[in-house]
């Protein structure tokens, strides 16, 4: 028997976040991002029901799963954040960045094995490593656990940032700051 507690509705207690973090930091997100999507992979992957909601995504899951695991050089489980940023691309199928924050750190020679060895670019100061048809920049305040993937027009601009959060359209930055880096899955639009 499943017991069942009627409370008066308070206005608030119903609509209150399930969870309580800050903000979802867009550190190393590229500029003119217009669809972001934010997911918490290692946690979803610690329990059965996440295991099974990654599954429901449908049989295309596996293989995009592996072509994302493939160019990040880390597993799903491995990632504790990552944000798939959907950008401008004049007309075209917009084109995508990964920033992903591993649980653990990896250093910059283990992150450019793992990626094939890309070039070094300079950017200013700063450095991205360039591959066929993608580039990386490994964000140089997060104690080597950030990094980004992407296109080379969109990771030299956050090279030329040294990572910083771009500024975003209006609308998007006020989403962005009620949001919550602890919830499982965001998508932001």
């Amino acid at each position: 028997v499943i017991a069942q507690e009627v409370i008066p509705d308070d206005g608030n207690t119903l609509w209150a976040s399930p969870t309580s973090g800050k903000p979802v930091s867009f550190r190393c997100v590229p500029p003119e991002g217009q669809v972001f999507l934010i997911a918490r992979p290692s946690d979803m992957l610690a329990s059965p029901e996440g295991a099974k909601v990654l599954e429901a995504l449908g049989p295309n899951f596996p293989a995009a799963r592996d072509a994302l695991e493939a160019a990040a050089g880390v597993k799903l489980a491995e990632m504790e954040q990552l944000i798939v940023g959907f950008h401008n691309n004049d007309g075209k199928f917009p084109r995508t960045s990964l920033i992903i924050r591993t649980k653990e750190p990896l250093t910059k020679d283990d992150l450019l094995s793992k990626w094939g060895n890309p070039a070094e670019q300079k950017e200013g100061d700063a450095s991205f490593y360039a591959g066929i048809g993608r580039a990386y920049f490994i964000d140089p305040l997060a104690e080597e656990k950030r990094f980004v993937i992407g296109d080379p027009i969109d990771i030299k601009d956050v090279a030329k940032s040294a990572g910083g959060a771009p500024a975003l359209f209006r609308d998007i930055e006020r989403l962005r700051r009620s949001t919550d880096e602890d919830r499982h899955f965001t998508v932001l639009f």
